[in-house]
């Protein structure tokens, strides 16, 4: 017995405009996060310094807290499936960004 995957709710969904939206905030946030804790932070502070510690922690949590709550929103209003997607995405980019 075969059984058929229902793959066009999952293709509408897939290519939604608040989907995307959501995936280019995510992207953005990893961006934006990451160019001014690798950037901006060693000019303003020293690196063995309580304040670039500091500093780096809030990027970070900004970074983890924007696209924890943009996955909220995925699974949420879209479901499994682009949700996965999304959860690959981030691990392949962290995995790539501190190989």
């Amino acid at each position: 017995m075969a059984y058929a995957i229902p793959l066009q709710g999952w293709v509408d969904a897939a290519m939604s405009s608040s989907l995307l939206i959501s995936y280019g905030v995510m992207a953005a946030t990893l961006t934006t996060c990451d160019l001014l804790r690798n950037h901006l932070l060693p000019r303003l502070f020293l690196p063995d310094t309580v304040f670039f510690r500091a500093a780096t922690d809030v990027f970070m949590a900004v970074e983890l807290c924007a696209t924890s709550f943009e996955m909220g929103a995925i699974i949420e209003h879209h479901g499994l499936a682009p949700w996965a997607l999304g959860l690959f995405g981030l691990a392949f980019y962290q995995v790539l960004h501190h190989w």
